[in-house]
């Protein structure tokens, strides 16, 4: 076994602990007017937006697309043209946005007043929500892949190692190796610690849900 893939397989073995409890990072959460969840897809990004948008009473904002890399201020596709948007037309918000993980060393500007919120879950469980989710598998990742090449070969080079894992682990070593020290405002949730909040839906509840699902009357994938 090569030493990188024994590191991967240690780190990936400790992200599936129960030391990232979402009650223990409330006090935190209650500091911040403004909130950025974000994560590997399927880790649970979207249920913890809602938690924390029904227990703080910050506005829920769905905060996804495929950003560009390369411009910012693009009309359509430009991070930080629309966060200024957002910006401007509220106090208090709860992004979900698990697309912008691997853009937060570019926008620090932004995060002086704000608290990211990384998710965490079992990685097996990630994967094969990856598996069932083709948009996610063929599209998105396909995405957000180039995002992380371009900001690791280019401005993190000594990390370019963390290229060859899958883009679930490699969003979760870029944070822990390189992007938690950097961001000023951290908390790490675990999927697990959300299991006794009501807006939960037990996994058994959940076996007939859509990809994007998170409530049994939602309608869309907001």
């Amino acid at each position: 076994m090569l030493f990188t893939e024994m590191v991967s397989q240690l780190f990936l073995s400790k992200m599936s602990t129960m030391d990232k409890n979402y009650n223990d990072i409330k006090d935190t959460i209650a500091k911040f007017d403004r909130v950025i969840v974000t994560g590997p897809h399927g880790a649970g990004n979207k249920i913890t937006a809602k938690i924390i948008e029904h227990d703080f009473g910050l506005k829920y904002i769905r905060f996804e697309n495929p950003w560009s890399h390369h411009n910012y201020w693009d009309h359509e596709l430009g991070l930080k043209r629309e966060l200024e948007k957002i910006r401007e037309e509220n106090e208090k918000y709860v992004l979900f946005s698990p697309s912008v993980s691997g853009h937060l060393l570019r926008m620090m500007e932004y995060l002086d007043d704000t608290l990211i919120v990384f998710t965490y879950k079992d990685p097996e469980e990630v994967h094969k929500y990856t598996l069932r989710n083709d948009y996610l598998k063929n599209q998105t990742h396909t995405y957000e892949s180039l995002v992380y090449t371009d900001v690791i070969v280019n401005e993190f080079p000594e990390y370019v190692d963390l290229l060859t894992e899958s883009i679930d682990d490699m969003t979760w070593m870029f944070w822990e190796q390189v992007q938690k020290e950097r961001v000023p405002h951290t908390a790490d949730s675990h999927h697990n610690s959300l299991e006794s909040h009501p807006l939960f839906i037990p996994k058994e509840e959940r076996s007939h849900f859509k990809a994007w699902q998170t409530a049994h009357d939602q309608k869309g994938h907001n």
